[in-house]
């Protein structure tokens, strides 16, 4: 929970972070157990990467008790209760520590430079965008280099029919693989291994469809056995433990049993569609060897300028993507996982998959196009990094209007930019309906609460 409220913050957040326990007494007004467990965590902060230096000290901790409080509320009608000099006593020393912290709390946020909560809901809203086109830049990635593929192969299926007329006019027409995206209702847990998915061609383009949804558990093992914290049937879901003498937790899924890392989240399934680009006008023009071969040099000419087109977009995603993966970098107070590298890694995955099954050489093809944009992107990067080794970290600085300035580019492509604003907005709406499922509970709150009815009886 800490480090999710840590992730929606900007580093600018951590001089102006305070740490306040409550219902400190039982701990003599100090963190108690929780201190060891929250240095840790800042320590894990300050050592791994975005290494944000959280202070944890006297200045930074502050402990209180509202236990004066709930004492006041019980003395006054209609509870009317009554204690004993000795309680009185306590509870006012209690309250005279509370407010001595709480007076020493405000000084030292007197103190701090005001935090530009303005600026920080403007970052947001820009990580949130950016996590968001992961997902829908990466199937793009994979799309482009489907097109790509079905490009090169009209060019060659042209080419041989340089002789024949009426095959050239059947062959005349520039390939288009659409992404069709269904949305999901909610944000959906699937599977990736190879025995919970359904893996085919589809005229030389691979679909990954997931069988299962799934619902993780937590798993503790002691002592060779093994139960589910939540319900308590792992020993039978899953069976005892092989070799654990010590106590540890992992977690599992309930519907495969397969971990964590064979998982993923999607908002939306993709199927693919295969279009037929004609000009028809041309093919009516052809009446003669000397006309076809006119036509076929200016069909070859327009399958050339779109793969070229389609191979300068896939660089645009690739810089954008990795800027984008500095922003969040640089901005995040808590590390942020490369969303981007791990969908394209996934891909790769599936396709590797996919052409272990299949007979069709394209899923090999897939794959180097893939590997080379993952490279292409780490390639990125890490020229990221080297202009930081040569300048000053605040010298290289990618700000907001530069983000909003590569959205709108990547929106604007000729190929994919509808089908990425698209893909945005349906991972956006998605988003939205998952954040909005609530249960509703009716509670009757009784005229005198319970602990009170329990302090009458004492």
């Amino acid at each position: 929970c800490l480090l999710q409220l840590f992730s929606h913050l900007n580093k600018s957040a951590a001089d102006n972070i305070l740490f306040l326990f409550t219902n400190a007494r039982s701990t003599h007004y100090a963190p108690g157990d929780s201190g060891p467990v929250l240095e840790s965590i800042l320590k894990d902060l300050r050592e791994r990467p975005p290494n944000v230096d959280i202070k944890y000290s006297t200045n930074t901790i502050y402990c209180f008790d509202n236990e004066s409080f709930r004492y006041l509320v019980a003395t006054v009608p209609p509870n009317n209760m009554k204690f004993s000099e000795d309680n009185k006593i306590d509870y006012n020393a209690s309250w005279d520590r509370s407010v001595k912290e709480c007076k020493r709390m405000f000084d030292y946020i007197r103190t701090l430079r005001p935090y530009n909560i303005r600026d920080t809901l403007s970052l947001n809203s820009a990580k949130q965008v950016i996590l968001l086109l992961s997902q829908p830049l990466a199937d793009i990635a994979k799309n482009i280099a489907d097109n790509q593929i079905q490009c090169e192969a009209r060019k060659r299926r042209i080419l041989e029919c340089e002789s024949d007329i009426n095959k050239l006019q059947v062959e005349l027409y520039v390939p288009q693989v659409d992404i069709i995206s269904t949305p999901l209702p909610h944000p959906k847990l699937v599977c990736t291994d190879t025995s919970c998915c359904t893996r085919r061609h589809v005229q030389g383009t691979s679909v990954t469809q997931y069988d299962n949804e799934c619902q993780y558990t937590t798993l503790m093992e002691y002592e060779n056995e093994q139960f589910n914290v939540g319900i308590g049937y792992g020993k039978f879901l899953f069976g005892a433990s092989q070799s654990q003498t010590k106590s540890s937790q992992k977690v599992m899924c309930l519907t495969c049993g397969h971990g964590t890392q064979s998982h993923r989240y999607i908002r939306y399934e993709n199927k693919v569609q295969h279009r037929q680009v004609r000009d028809e006008t041309k093919q009516q023009r052809i009446t003669s060897v000397s006309e076809a071969a006119e036509a076929q040099r200016s069909q070859l000419e327009e399958l050339e300028v779109k793969i070229g087109e389609l191979t300068r977009e896939s660089n645009i995603i690739v810089k954008c993507m990795a800027r984008f993966a500095y922003f969040l970098a640089q901005n995040s107070l808590t590390r942020m996982d490369d969303h981007f590298e791990r969908h394209i890694q996934q891909l790769i995955d599936d396709e590797v998959n996919t052409g272990a099954i299949s007979d069709d050489d394209s899923s090999k093809v897939i794959v180097g196009k893939l590997k080379q944009l993952l490279d292409s992107y780490n390639c990125e990067k890490q020229l990221i990094i080297n202009a930081l080794k040569s300048m000053n970290a605040n010298e290289f600085n990618i700000s907001l209007d530069e983000i909003q300035g590569m959205i709108s580019e990547l929106c604007g492509l000729k190929w994919t930019g509808s089908t990425i604003v698209r893909l945005m907005e349906m991972q956006r709406c998605v988003q939205v309906r998952g954040h909005t499922r609530v249960n509703v509970v009716s509670h009757s709150v009784p005229d005198k609460a319970a602990v009170f009815s329990k302090l009458n009886v004492y």
